[in-house]
């Protein structure tokens, strides 16, 4: 059952920074997450890679990305994520990789492998594993034909996994992307920025010191800021390196700009981000993971064609080697200029995300960290974004809601939402007074931002109305037929500018209106439309309540116990959806999941009965959630004969 349309993310991001922003985010049902992603990286192994295998791209970013977004509930995704991130140790490295391209023709051998890199092959899926081993193979022939030969020590696996399948692909980087992609069955798409141009990062700082790579960029450094960034179309040689450290700041500017070769945002990218209903421009390390993916030409038109009505900057909670003596500022200019919108004139970015406590060494706004709502046209949002048990890093689930909010209503906390309450009691009950105490004692104020009390016509006596409480709206429907929550469905579902929630009660007995308070946690959380208040997830409830309505009667009593079970379960075979109480009449429907198709149902030829709306919701793939209520029934408040034509009104609606 799946109700709203998705809600599509796009991050720029590195490797690990925004990790847990990602988890959280691919986590959330009804988001559709694509990642934006350099792979510009040449650090350590993944340099040694880039060096022996020419126009490869470096993986570790994806990899880590891989890494995060395998879902290691499951004991083989579990495995198959720790084999990713495993480096060879140096005394066992050669070994461990020749037992390796062993086992391709003959499996047996991964027993030779040690502890633990031979208990997670056992564990893999026989599929999975024939392919992992497959790249590694891949890798292997290519690499008896190198000279020098590689050294294996301290290498990622998940790295060799990736050489192997750029080989396997026909040296398509962005095809051994989507091909890992398939292969650990992630629930995201990882985007390469560009079309697969091999480039090397080169950074100028503004002391005129060169960082001739993207590991130097990332490592510890001077405290002077890093000034430009250049993509090249070659590593410099060390001939190179030794003439720019003879010239002067100026000298070096002309030289590297001149050899500067910026690549095309690639259409996977564009089509991402043209869908987006957000962009996040991620935290992480600015300079070698972000700011490169910036400069891809395109970029700031792709943004500012993206659907997306909030694109927002996530700024580091805390310095960073290559941030070092930065400000929020800073970086908020240095990914405008990437851009290529300086000024922001063309709205690339439309908020930035900072947290609203500081602490000695959080990163400041500004130097004077100047209270500022705006800067160049971007509204300053500040929220408690940090994680709570280490602020180092940020909460996920903050940056989420914060996300929604500024995506779907452009503020950073959700409004509170409008409510409209039905009341139907149609002289099934007296306990009129009393729901009308319950009403005015409520603090629906701290949850809506209005209250509105709808009763059917029919069931309110006027000798009631002067209880009603002081300010409170209150209207009436006029509903004779046996469904008067179908009628109240499609004049709530007709009003343009109605509540955002209904919630009715109806029946032959008592509810209790503070249920709604988690009903609304419910369907605020989730991707629900529909919550249900169910009477028969408690078992004594739903007996208890039987003995009341039929008293002495044992004949309706297991009559009707017996038919509420087997309802629940004849329900559940044909609807393909397992709700306890399908026929409660506590029900809160949210009006943005309402889809076109289902409006114009219940507006058009409204259902006669409660249980042919659910059948209805479901048709048009409304997702129902479903909790315990309380509920209690009355000796005496009932009809049976009522109840015998609304059972007869909702099976009839049913098989229908």
């Amino acid at each position: 059952m799946r109700a709203s349309p998705r809600f599509r993310v796009v991050i720029f991001c590195g490797g690990r920074g925004a990790s847990r922003l990602i988890r959280e985010f691919v986590r959330e049902p009804g988001v559709e997450l694509s990642l934006l992603i350099n792979a510009y990286d040449d650090g350590l192994s993944t340099g040694a890679l880039r060096d022996m295998i020419p126009g490869m791209l470096g993986p570790s970013d994806f990899r880590k990305n891989l890494s995060a977004l395998i879902d290691a509930h499951s004991v083989q995704q579990y495995h198959l994520q720790q084999l990713l991130e495993y480096r060879l140790p140096a005394a066992t490295a050669f070994e461990q990789v020749q037992t390796l391209a062993s086992a391709v023709s003959a499996e047996s051998e991964l027993k030779k492998l040690p502890e633990p890199a031979a208990g997670w092959f056992a564990q893999i899926s026989p599929p999975q594993r024939r392919k992992v081993l497959r790249c590694i193979a891949a890798f292997l022939d290519y690499e008896r034909t190198r000279f020098p030969r590689f050294d294996y020590a301290d290498c990622s696996l998940g790295n060799l996994v990736f050489a192997g399948a750029f080989l396997q692909c026909g040296r398509s980087f962005n095809q051994a992307v989507r091909f890992m992609t398939r292969l650990f069955g992630i629930r995201a798409h990882l985007i390469n920025v560009s079309n697969g141009e091999n480039r090397s990062l080169v950074a100028l700082k503004r002391n005129g010191e060169l960082l001739q790579r993207e590991s130097e960029i990332v490592s510890p450094q001077s405290p002077s800021p890093i000034d430009e960034l250049f993509l090249l179309q070659q590593p410099l040689t060390v001939e190179q390196v030794g003439w720019l450290n003879g010239q002067n700041l100026e000298q070096r500017q002309q030289w590297l700009r001149a050899r500067h070769a910026p690549v095309q945002l690639s259409q996977q990218a564009r089509d991402a981000l043209a869908r987006a209903d957000v962009v996040l421009f991620g935290p992480g390390t600015q300079f070698s993971s972000l700011v490169p993916s910036y400069q891809s030409l395109g970029t700031a038109g792709a943004l500012t064609n993206s659907s997306a009505r909030a694109r927002i900057f996530v700024a580091n909670l805390k310095p960073d080697h290559d941030i070092s003596g930065l400000t929020v500022r800073d970086l908020l200019d240095n990914a405008l200029r990437a851009l290529g919108d300086v000024d922001n004139q063309q709205r690339c970015i439309t908020h930035v995300l900072c947290p609203s406590r500081s602490e000695s060494d959080t990163l400041p706004f500004s130097r004077d960290n100047e209270p500022l709502a705006h800067y160049k046209g971007i509204e300053i949002v500040r929220a408690d974004i940090a994680n709570p048990n280490d602020g180092r890093y940020h909460s996920g689930y903050r940056v989420l809601q914060v996300s929604r909010n500024l995506a779907q209503t452009g503020r950073a906390e959700a409004p509170r939402p409008s409510l409209t309450v039905f009341i139907d009691l149609f002289e099934r009950s007296l306990a009129l007074s009393s729901t009308l105490q319950e009403f005015s004692e409520l603090p629906w104020s701290t949850q809506f931002s209005g209250v509105r009390l709808t009763l059917n016509q029919l069931a309110c006596r006027a000798d009631k109305t002067d209880e009603f409480p002081r300010g409170l709206e209150v209207d009436y429907l006029h509903s004779q037929g046996p469904c008067s929550e179908s009628a109240m469905l499609k004049r709530w579902l007709s009003e343009p500018s109605g509540s955002d929630y209904l919630l009715m009660l109806t029946g032959d007995g008592e509810y209790r209106l503070r249920d709604a308070f988690m009903a609304l946690q419910l369907a605020r959380s989730g991707t629900f439309g529909v919550i249900h208040g169910s009477r028969t997830q408690s078992r004594r409830q739903f007996h208890r309540s039987l003995h009341a309505a039929y008293g002495e009667n044992a004949v309706m009593y297991w009559l009707s116990s017996v038919a509420g079970y087997a309802f629940a379960g004849l329900f559940g075979l044909l609807c393909q959806a397992f709700l306890s109480d399908p026929l409660t009449g506590f029900r809160l429907y949210r009006r943005d999941l309402m889809p076109p198709e289902f409006v114009e149902a219940i507006c058009r030829r409204p259902p006669q009965s409660s249980i042919a709306v659910t059948v209805e919701a479901l048709r048009c793939n409304i997702e129902i959630g479903e909790f315990p209520v309380t509920y209690r029934t009355f000796r005496g408040f009932t009809s049976r004969r009522w109840r015998l034509r609304r059972a007869l009104n909702n099976l009839i609606g049913f098989l229908r």
